[in-house]
C-alpha cells in the first residue's frame, strides 16, 4: 500500500485502466468467466471482524486499495452489460512463489535465514491473514461460475474462522 501513496497515479493505470481495456477486450471477445484479483484492502480500517464478503467497503485508505474496490465495481458494470459471470477475489497478504521482494513474508524469510530478528511495529496486537497462493489457485477453477455470476469471495479468513473455510477443488498434499 506505500508505494501507491508515493504514485497513485501508477496505480490508476494499473489497476483501473489497464484493469478496464482487459474488461472491454472481454465483452469484445465474449468471454463467460473473468477472474479478478482484487485485495482485503478494500476493507480499510473496517471495524467488523472478521470481514465478511457483503460488508459494506465505502472507505478504502490507500489509492491501492481504492483502485481495487474500483476494479470490482467495473466487475459489476462488466457482468451488467455483457452477462457472463465475475468472480473477484479479496486476497490477503498473498505470498509464494514470485512474490515482490519488498513484501512482508519475502522480508521475514530473508531477515531469518540472515539470522536477523523481524522488526516489530506498535503495542505488538495485531494479527494478519495470510495466502499461500499455491492453496488457493487450483480451487479457483473449481467455482461453480453459473451460481456466481456477479459475486466477490474472499481468500483467507481470520484465524478465529479457519475451521468454517470451505475446502473446493482438489487439495494441497503437505
Amino acid at each position: 500500500m506505500r508505494p501507491s501513496i508515493a504514485d497513485p497515479a501508477g496505480y490508476v493505470r494499473a489497476n483501473v485502466a489497464a484493469g478496464q481495456a482487459v474488461l472491454d477486450h472481454a465483452g469484445r471477445l465474449e468471454v463467460g468467466r473473468i477472474v479478478f484479483a482484487s485485495s482485503s484492502s478494500v476493507y480499510g480500517n473496517a471495524a467488523r471482524v472478521p470481514f465478511v464478503e457483503d460488508q459494506p467497503v465505502p472507505a478504502p485508505v490507500s489509492p491501492y486499495a481504492a483502485t481495487k474496490r474500483a476494479g470490482e465495481l467495473l466487475c459489476t458494470v462488466h457482468h451488467h452489460l455483457y452477462g457472463g459471470s465475475v468472480l473477484c477475489l479479496r486476497c490477503f497478504t498473498v505470498y509464494g512463489p514470485r512474490q515482490r521482494p519488498d513484501l512482508a513474508i519475502r522480508k521475514f524469510c530473508t531477515l531469518l535465514a540472515a539470522g536477523r530478528p523481524i522488526p516489530l511495529f506498535g503495542d505488538r496486537s495485531p494479527a494478519r491473514d495470510y495466502t499461500w497462493i499455491m492453496a488457493r489457485t487450483p480451487t479457483i477453477p473449481h467455482a461453480d461460475y453459473d451460481a456466481l455470476l456477479a459475486r466477490v469471495r474472499q481468500l483467507g479468513y481470520s484465524l478465529s474462522d479457519i475451521r468454517k473455510v470451505p475446502q473446493a477443488g482438489p487439495q494441497p498434499h503437505p
